[in-house]
């Protein structure tokens, strides 16, 4: 039987020194603790990092999903059919963001979950086993 809901939460030591925005994005998910990743029948919702698509990305809307490593840092990425529709649904800050993400060869969505107590090649398979047949 499918799982109607995937919730992974950060609840993890924080490693790494980070401005003052990063400070202040840690301490309110410290405070106000909430899923890093949603998914469900609907799709897919991202709440891992401060550049993201703040909506349920449809299935039908996702070509692919999968890993993607840089540093030390490993992504779930998903592949839009179209990413311009949700670029113009971000702001400015997080387009430009995502626009020099864009030139390292990163798609619109990438999922860090690297704070979770899962590990991510773990999610994804969890994904493809449950959700695999919608994209």
């Amino acid at each position: 039987m499918p799982l109607k809901y995937l919730y992974y939460c950060a609840r993890s030591h924080y490693h790494q020194e980070c401005s003052l925005q990063c400070a202040v994005i840690f301490f309110k998910r410290l405070i106000f603790p909430r899923p890093l990743l949603i998914v469900n029948d609907d799709g897919i919702l991202d709440q891992s990092a401060a550049i993201r698509v703040t909506q349920t990305i449809p299935w039908k809307d996702i070509k692919d999903i999968q890993l993607t490593y840089y540093f030390t840092q490993t992504f779930i990425s998903a592949y839009l059919f179209n990413e311009e529709k949700y670029l113009n649904r971000i702001n400015s800050w997080a387009k430009k963001a995502y626009l020099t993400n864009r030139k390292l060869g990163f798609p619109l969505v990438n999922i860090i979950l690297n704070t979770s107590n899962q590990k991510t090649e773990n999610i994804l398979a969890t994904i493809e086993q449950n959700y695999g047949e919608r994209y």
